[in-house]
């Protein structure tokens, strides 16, 4: 099984995937997040000025599709960048699940992650605009939205829902 959790930075995308692992042990799921795959495999750079790792979504995508093809295990895909792979590559993916958080919480944690205030800004506005919905509608891949806020559990049961476990 192969589900992606995805969002803005700051929308609970990890802890999500951790306590679904965390509710399915026997289905001893993998977790792949975004970055740090990206970082493994060396799929960007470290720009200097922005003080990020901005990630080549060609190379992301060529690697993905081969993660995802020869790994045969329960995995869960985690993080804002998958949402910009082929529509080929998503279409493989058994669950997909857009975690929308409200503007107030978004900007709450990521002031609290000491994110910088023109970085925020760009999060609020990539969430005010819809732009992972609409990068996922614009290639027709069907996706759930779930409104996340800080009640965890109830996060997970909306998951849990879609899920066929």
């Amino acid at each position: 099984m192969k589900i992606l959790i995805t969002g803005i930075p700051g929308s609970g995308k990890t802890l999500i995937s951790q306590e679904i692992k965390k509710k399915y042990p026997k289905l001893r799921f993998f977790i792949i997040n975004d970055k740090d795959f990206s970082m493994s495999k060396k799929l960007g750079v470290f720009d200097k000025v922005t003080k990020e790792y901005v990630v080549d979504i060609v190379k992301l995508n060529k690697e993905a599709k081969f993660a995802f093809n020869k790994d045969s295990k329960n995995t869960i895909f985690e993080g804002h960048l998958w949402c910009e792979l082929s529509k080929k590559t998503l279409s493989k993916f058994d669950y997909i699940f857009y975690l929308d958080v409200s503007e107030k919480l978004l900007r709450k944690r990521l002031i609290e992650r000491k994110y910088d205030a023109v970085k925020i800004e760009e999060n609020i506005m990539c969430l005010n605009t819809n732009y992972i919905p609409n990068m996922l509608s614009k290639i027709k891949i069907p996706f759930h939205t779930i409104s996340a806020d800080n009640n965890l559990k109830l996060n997970l049961n909306k998951i849990n829902k879609f899920l066929r476990l």
